[in-house]
C-alpha cells in the first residue's frame, strides 16, 4: 500500500500520509509544494466538454491511452513524450477506479443522497476535476507542455468526455508471451487477484526462472509455463475478454459520447511504419508532428530493441515473437479462448492458415 489513513484529530479532516520508505515524489520528479497547490487551485477547468484547462498561464488539453496490459502503452507514452508540448506521466494513474469504486460507492446505494440529482452529477464533475488536476500536477519539469496524457493499461471507457482516446491493440499471442515474462520477472509480483489455482502453481516457475542467471534457461522456463493449459487459458481469456469489451465500449462511445475522439491503433502498425503512424497520433491529440524529436534506442522509442533482455521491463518488442514459443497446447488453447477475438481484431486464428 502506498498510503494509509491516519485517524483524524478532533475537529480536523482525515489526511493521507505516505507509508515510511515510499518515494517523496512521483516518477515525474515533481514534488508537492505550496506553489503547486496554489497553481492547481487557480487552474480554470473547462466544463462542456471537460477536456481542457488553463494552468500556469497556458491552455492544456488531455488525452488517454488504453489497452490490454503488455500491448505497448509504455512504448507509446515514450514516443509521445518526444514532443516538447506533450507529457505522458511515466507511471500509471488507473483513473477508472474513481468511477468503479469512488462514484459507485458515493452514488449507487439508494439510501445515500449521492444516488439522486443534483448530487450524482456534482460527484461526476468532481471526479472529472480530480483527474485533470492530478494530470496537471506532474508537468512542472517540462516547460511548454500543452497536451497531457495518461497511459494506464485499462479497459476502454470515456472517463472525461471530449478527451481523445487512443486504444492500443496488439496480437493477443504476443501479449501472452510478454505477460508471461513480465510476471516471471516480478517473482511473482502482485498476484492477489489471481485464481487460487494459479497462486499455487505459478510460484515454482518463478522460482526456477530466478535461480539462474542463464537467459537460455530462463527462456526454457517460460516455454514450459507456456505449455501449461491453465496458464495459457488464463492469459488468453484476459486478452480476449478485454478486446471484445473494448470494441463494444468504442461503439457505445460513438453513440453516447460523440464529442470524444477515438483512435484504434495497432501495435504492429506503429512498429512497421513508425514515423508516419506516430505523426498521425500527434495530429490526433492536436500536436504538430514537426516539433517532435527523433526516436532512439536510448529513449526506448524506436521499434523493438537492439537485443532481447529477458529480465528487463522492455524485453524485446518484436511482433510475431509468439511463433518461437508456440506448442500444441498453446495453439489449441489460444484458438479456443481467443480465436474469434483474433479474427475480429484482424490477426487471424493462426499464422500458418487463413482465418
Amino acid at each position: 500500500m502506498w498510503f494509509t489513513r491516519r485517524k483524524p484529530k478532533a475537529g480536523t479532516a482525515a489526511t493521507l500520509d505516505k507509508v515510511e520508505g515510499t518515494p517523496a515524489s512521483s516518477p515525474s520528479g515533481v514534488a508537492w509544494s505550496d506553489e503547486l497547490r496554489q497553481d492547481l487551485a487557480d487552474a480554470r477547468l473547462s466544463v462542456d466538454p471537460p477536456n481542457a484547462a488553463t494552468f500556469q498561464g497556458r491552455e492544456c488539453r488531455f488525452f488517454f491511452i488504453t489497452g490490454v496490459g503488455k500491448s505497448g502503452t509504455n512504448w507509446l507514452g515514450n514516443v509521445l513524450n518526444l514532443h516538447p508540448e506533450v507529457y505522458v506521466d511515466p507511471g500509471e494513474f488507473q483513473f477508472q477506479l474513481l468511477w468503479e469504486q469512488g462514484l459507485r460507492t458515493l452514488c449507487e446505494p439508494s439510501w445515500q443522497s449521492g444516488h439522486y440529482e443534483p448530487y450524482r452529477q456534482a460527484a461526476r464533475m468532481g471526479i472529472e476535476d480530480t483527474v485533470r488536476r492530478m494530470m496537471l500536477a506532474g508537468i512542472g519539469n517540462k516547460p511548454g507542455v500543452r497536451f497531457i496524457g495518461d497511459k494506464s493499461p485499462r479497459p476502454f471507457s470515456v472517463l472525461v468526455p471530449g478527451c481523445p482516446i487512443i486504444n492500443l491493440v496488439r496480437d493477443g499471442r504476443d501479449v501472452i508471451i510478454s505477460y508471461t515474462y513480465h510476471y516471471l520477472r516480478l517473482k511473482p509480483g502482485n498476484i492477489q487477484w489471481w485464481p487460487d489455482e494459479l497462486k499455487d502453481r505459478f510460484p515454482r516457475f518463478a522460482e526456477d526462472f530466478h535461480k539462474t542467471e542463464d537467459d537460455e534457461i530462463k527462456r526454457r522456463v517460460a516455454k514450459q509455463l507456456l505449455s501449461e493449459e491453465w496458464w495459457v487459458r488464463f492469459v488468453a481469456n484476459i486478452w480476449a475478454r478485454q478486446v471484445a469489451e473494448d470494441r463494444k465500449g468504442i461503439f457505445e462511445a460513438s453513440v453516447d459520447s460523440p464529442e470524444t475522439p477515438v483512435m484504434t491503433l495497432r501495435y504492429e502498425d506503429l512498429h512497421a511504419d513508425f514515423n508516419p503512424v506516430r505523426s498521425k497520433v500527434y495530429k490526433f491529440i492536436g500536436a504538430d508532428p514537426a516539433l517532435a524529436a527523433g526516436a532512439s534506442h536510448k529513449s526506448r522509442t524506436l521499434p523493438g530493441f537492439k537485443q532481447e533482455r529477458v529480465m528487463n521491463f522492455y524485453r524485446k518488442g518484436q511482433p510475431g515473437d509468439w511463433e518461437h514459443y508456440r506448442n500444441d497446447v498453446f495453439d489449441r488453447v489460444v484458438d479456443e479462448c481467443a480465436g474469434e477475438a483474433l479474427v475480429a481484431e484482424g490477426y487471424g486464428r493462426d499464422a500458418n492458415r487463413d482465418a
